[in-house]
């Protein structure tokens, strides 16, 4: 699978053959599973784009959703990614992390999404091997390198490569997706292709092959128990009558004093348009 096939970065979309290009381009590759990203800044969330809707004539054993990749780099903002209607309306939430104090936030558990998304193609201001990512591997958040950046100069891909090391080894490999992040269809490579660059970049065979193939159901599985949760909270906030807000406060308190607690989220089925 590829979640992250951008069609639309800071604003400007895709055409609609655009995206059918990558669209044909991902099925003839033979994925199974992959994600239209809309790439936006924190500028944006005051009026971020809706989710795209994408007509096509759906393939029974393919799957398409919906991704938002938030590159975040003021914390003060934090608050807006819950409070809009509009970003609830993705399949994914991913955030690419700029700096540390966005990275502390996460994986802290004060700041949840499905992926944390890196980009390598230069070099980082913070210190990976001084994180600790116990806390959004435990909740199934997953770990996010795309291998566009390794088309780009020897510099820059020396870099992905590099640091791309670094992260891995201190993520034992685990919870860690290798997409594409392509922003043309000539940039998209076959999952195997993929899994054998993960090889390169010191994965297990067995991790690489994860990091195509299946890692990312845990992200999906995510997205589904984080929007449950949500849905319930607003759901009892709603039902709730003036004599019993006392115990809706206590518990939201206790909520946000174990940040790491799940539960098992309702199946949902991905809808797709279908112009057939």
């Amino acid at each position: 699978m590829d979640l992250n096939i951008v069609i639309e970065d800071s604003g400007k979309r895709d055409s609609k053959e655009e995206i059918l290009d990558k669209l044909r381009t991902a099925l003839k590759l033979n994925y199974k599973s992959i994600a239209f990203s809309v790439r936006i800044n924190d500028t944006q969330l005051a009026n971020p784009p809706k989710a795209p809707k994408i007509e096509w004539k759906q393939a029974s054993n393919f799957e398409l959703r919906t991704r938002v990749t938030i590159v975040l780099e003021d914390a003060s903002k934090i608050h807006k990614l819950s409070n809009s209607p509009i970003l609830k309306e993705y399949d994914l939430l991913a955030i690419e992390v700029i700096n540390d104090k966005i990275l502390s936030q996460l994986c802290g558990g004060h700041l949840d999404c499905d992926i944390i998304s890196f980009s390598l193609s230069e070099r980082l201001t913070f210190n990976l091997k001084k994180t600790n990512f116990t806390v959004p591997q435990t909740k199934g958040t997953c770990f996010e390198v795309n291998y566009r950046q390794l088309l780009l100069d020897s510099t820059s891909r020396q870099n992905v490569i590099t640091v791309s090391q670094s992260l891995f080894a201190r993520l034992r490999g685990r919870n860690v997706l290798l997409s594409s992040g392509a922003l043309s269809a000539i940039e998209l490579r076959g999952p195997h292709d993929v899994a054998n660059l993960g090889l390169l970049l010191e994965l297990e065979d067995s991790k690489a092959r994860a990091a195509v193939f299946t890692n990312g159901l845990k992200a999906i599985k995510h997205s589904e128990m984080r929007k449950t949760i949500t849905s319930e909270a607003v759901k009892v906030e709603n039902e709730s009558t003036s004599s019993d807000k006392w115990l809706l406060e206590e518990l939201n308190i206790k909520c946000e004093s174990n940040k790491e607690s799940e539960c098992e989220p309702e199946k949902k089925r991905i809808k797709t348009e279908d112009d057939s």
